[in-house]
């Protein structure tokens, strides 16, 4: 009774190794037992196809990722909505459906970020600034964006960029607001930014500004200020410059291109030998993986890469042939595996015997234990004491590199006194053989040319001869 507690730590941790275990299952005793193996005969390309079309599959996925952030101390959140197709609908986005009493007043900004955005609601705010970026931006008869409060900060209002701004089928003022009021502070501004380089109006008017201004309430109710320009809060772009601006915005800003592949990939794993479905995900797939080409959005032209190779080589996205067939030889895997099962359980128990093993009591040889104890004691001495010679030895030889660097400094001394007294006997050496050359030369000119004696003297001062031999001579040198 002892050992329980320890048997049953044990026997834990062995089921908790196998719980964790892949592939590894406990049953209790009265547990239904597994049934054995199906064998699965179809292939890939026997499975199942989709029963809609290509066009209505891609239509009908509408996911889409929903972001909030609250910065401010005014805790007011900016919301980020992206996604291939989003479609502003009251079913894909019932927390929107508000009536106009029932308007939004804690939303900063909103934006709407997808390929093709279709407004199918009615949008209603008490003043934020709404954000649609996409390639096609379409209103229906049922939306709308209301704002039925004063430009909150300063300023606030809708803008678009994209490449088509459709309102064809829009209602006659689908931003139902002013942007001008009489009432406002001066620094209020509502603003409706277009930016696209196709615009369908229902009717084509001559003005674009014109038909921009038609959106708004402003034509009705507007209450301008005296000299006001009707057109000042309206800004539109069209053109090579609207291209411009839109390729820059898809490039830093926008983020339905990963959308888009992932939509792309998605779709091809669902049915990834369906030929019909293959070619119009092929045709996408390339379409704009050229639209993406020197763009920031690597991992988005990956995705797509990887699934237009996977059509081309007619495998799925694991690398499997359409004629691959699951779980063929099933039962050999599964014997394989229970052989290893039983191995990893065979090591487990040995594993618990060894841990009750030392848990057992077992004592140790107090006498050994001793002398081992002993002879630590005595190796650590040891130790000490050759620290303590090392410490030593090492104060040693730092006097004697102190000695040997001051008897070479006296060497060094010795060396430039020596040196010194050798110069000056030198200079002495050339002095005295200078002055025997020039008594010489002073005696045979006495000798031979005595009318010369008065030159002698002069060359004798000239060169400083003040030897007694000289001097000797020059009594001489008169006779």
């Amino acid at each position: 009774m002892a050992n329980l507690p320890v048997r049953l730590a044990c026997s834990c941790l062995s089921l908790a190794v196998m719980l964790s275990t892949p592939g590894i299952t406990v049953l209790a005793d009265d547990a239904e037992k597994p049934k054995p193996p199906i064998e699965c005969k179809l292939s890939l390309w026997e499975a199942p196809r989709s029963r809609v079309s290509a066009q209505q599959a891609w239509d009908n996925d509408t996911a889409n990722v929903v972001g909030y952030r609250s910065k401010g101390t005014d805790k007011l959140e900016s919301q980020y909505v992206t996604g291939d197709i989003l479609r502003i609908s009251r079913e894909e986005f019932p927390s929107e459906d508000r009536t106009v009493e029932q308007s939004q007043s804690g939303v900063r900004s909103l934006t709407f970020d997808g390929r093709e955005i279709i407004v199918d609601m009615l949008l209603v705010f008490t003043s934020d600034s709404v954000c649609f970026l996409g390639e096609t931006v379409r209103f229906t008869q049922r939306g709308s964006i209301t704002f039925n409060g004063d430009p909150r900060d300063g300023i606030d209002g809708v803008t678009i960029i994209a490449k088509v701004i459709d309102t064809s089928s829009a209602l006659r003022h689908p931003f139902q607001f002013v942007t001008q009021d009489a009432s406002w502070s001066p620094s209020a501004k509502r603003v409706v930014t277009l930016t696209a380089t196709t615009f369908k109006p229902p009717h084509g008017p001559a003005s674009i500004k014109k038909w921009a201004r038609s959106l708004t309430l402003d034509e009705d109710y507007a209450e301008r200020t005296k000299d006001a320009d009707p057109y000042q809060s309206f800004a539109v772009t069209t053109g090579t410059s609207a291209e411009n601006i839109y390729l820059k915005s898809l490039d830093d800003e926008m983020l339905w291109p990963q959308q888009l592949a992932d939509k792309i990939a998605r779709q091809f794993s669902e049915t990834p030998f369906d030929e019909d479905r293959n070619t119009f995900l092929q045709e996408k797939a390339s379409k704009y993986l050229s639209l993406l080409r020197n763009t920031h959005h690597a991992l988005a032209r990956s995705v797509l890469a990887s699934t237009q190779t996977a059509i081309g080589l007619h495998v799925d996205q694991l690398g499997f042939h359409h004629y691959f067939v699951p779980r063929t030889g099933f039962t050999d895997i599964q014997k394989s595996f229970k052989e290893l099962a039983a191995k990893q359980l065979t090591s487990m128990e040995d594993w618990n015997s060894a841990i009750l093993a030392a848990h057992g009591g077992r004592q140790f040889d107090q006498t050994r234990f001793d002398e081992l104890s002993v002879n630590l004691a005595t190796a650590n001495n040891d130790i000490e004491s050759a620290a303590d010679k090392v410490t030593g030895e090492l104060g040693h030889m730092s006097q004697h590199e102190q000695d040997i660097a001051v008897a070479l400094q006296k060497i060094e001394q010795q060396r430039v006194i020596i040196q010194a007294r050798r110069d000056d006997a030198a200079e002495k050496e050339r002095t005295n053989r200078t002055i025997g050359t020039a008594t010489t030369v002073l005696v045979m000119a006495a000798s031979f040319l005595p009318v010369s004696a008065p030159v002698a003297i002069a060359v004798g001062a000239a060169i400083s001869v003040t030897g007694k031999g000289v001097l000797a001579w020059i009594p001489m040198l008169g006779d």
